[in-house]
């Protein structure tokens, strides 16, 4: 999930949250620096709690206005996703879920390679917002391969919960 960019202020905001680095990369590669802003205020309840520390309030995010910028949020949230910080990731991946954008899917099972248990388990509960379609072969596959029993079971949880598991 790593992005193809290797610029020092992408790595910054990645790092630690740093919102002035973020929007020097975006004006540096030829993006939109107001737009990018724009989103970035939308996406201040998660950014806040993210560099205080604290658990995001989800429901204080404005999904309208979210959905207006998708292209500025959809390019944030895979930043947050590339990040080597375990909270900036797992935000990210909690976001795509609140978000259910359904572009978020490919990005979401590619947390199912990662190493770690906790963003396998992140990702599940991240795709158990999507439609049961949509992810029912994703929750098959964890539940019957994954090497982890507690994301096999969260994925069994999953499949019950969308009645796919049959």
């Amino acid at each position: 999930m790593r992005p193809q960019f290797d610029d020092p202020n992408l790595k910054r905001f990645q790092e630690n949250g740093d919102i002035e680095s973020l929007l020097h990369f975006v004006r540096t590669s030829g993006r939109d620096e107001e737009t990018y802003k724009a989103a970035l205020d939308d996406l201040k309840p998660v950014l806040d709690a993210l560099s205080f520390g604290w658990r995001p309030i989800y429901k204080n995010l404005d999904l309208t206005a979210l959905r207006k910028r998708v292209t500025e949020v959809t390019d944030i949230v895979v930043w947050m996703a590339g990040s080597d910080s375990a909270d900036m990731k797992s935000r990210a991946i909690e976001l795509m879920g609140i978000l259910g954008w359904e572009s978020f899917i490919p990005l979401l099972r590619q947390h199912f390679s990662s190493e770690a248990e906790w963003e396998r388990l992140a990702a599940i509960r991240a795709l158990g917002q999507f439609s049961g379609d949509l992810t029912s072969e994703i929750f098959h596959a964890a539940a019957e391969y994954d090497p982890s029993q507690e994301v096999r079971d969260a994925a069994r949880q999953q499949l019950e919960l969308t009645g796919s598991g049959n």
